[in-house]
């Protein structure tokens, strides 16, 4: 099978067939920020280029005491292209819940599906210990992982997605004043995690929300009478590019 359009010199290869056809841009846009339901393509069998995002967890909250809590990691993206010939399912990642009671765990963030496609959520933040990145395979981009809780020091700053290492994201640890601060939520592809909350002698300061799709929250602060909440993180999306029939 030829892998040439056209006839004798107008021939030309499908690569650039396909990019002057996207080139315009795409015949329908869908973006879809929360909830389930069902996506049913404008053209059957017509191209759709589709971004998974998972939402991320939810920032940990310390015992009293000089720890800070961890914060939690972003959601995984999943980008794919596919031709769908009928409707498919869809589900949205809820944003993971960060935890208002001492010494537990945030809920994790949950994971975003089209079809049998799936990015996983991201990973709560702890009493202490940071939600980790999320293993993921080629082609695929986890969320960072969150930052640890500082014990009697300050919170360390989450990470950025694709695996860099800790310290390089935009979600700084708490800062530290006798108790430790909380650990900033790791970033993801489309969301930047909270910040962690500040250490105090007596309290705490919760961790902040996550902003964007995927970000993990921020832990909470520690303190030796209150300490802070962890952040939520903030929900997953859906983006479908259609071109039709190219």
């Amino acid at each position: 099978m030829s892998n040439l359009l056209g006839a004798g010199p107008h021939q030309i290869p499908f690569g650039a067939f396909l990019a002057q056809q996207t080139a315009a841009g795409p015949i329908k846009t869908t973006t879809i920020t929360s909830g389930s339901g069902t996506f049913t393509p404008a053209v059957a069998g017509g191209l759709c280029v589709v971004k998974l995002v998972g939402a991320g967890g939810g920032g940990g909250r310390a015992a009293t005491g000089v720890q800070g809590a961890g914060g939690a990691g972003a959601g995984v993206t999943v980008e794919f292209s596919m031709r769908p010939s009928a409707a498919m399912s869809y589900v949205v990642g809820a944003a993971g819940a960060g935890s208002t009671t001492n010494n537990t765990a945030g809920t994790a963030g949950g994971f975003s599906r089209l079809g049998n496609w799936v990015a996983p959520g991201g990973a709560a933040g702890n009493n202490a210990a940071a939600g980790a990145a999320i293993t993921v395979g080629a082609g695929w981009v986890s969320g960072g992982a969150g930052g640890a809780g500082g014990n009697g020091a300050a919170g360390t700053a989450g990470s950025s997605p694709g695996g860099v290492p800790a310290g390089t994201g935009t979600a700084a640890g708490g800062t530290l004043s006798t108790g430790g601060g909380g650990g900033g939520g790791g970033d993801g592809t489309d969301g930047s995690g909270g910040a962690g909350g500040a250490g105090g002698a007596t309290t705490g300061t919760a961790g902040t929300v996550a902003t964007g799709y995927g970000g993990g929250g921020g832990g909470g602060g520690g303190g030796g009478t209150t300490t802070g909440n962890g952040g939520n993180g903030s929900g997953g999306y859906i983006l479908i590019l259609e071109y039709g029939n190219v």
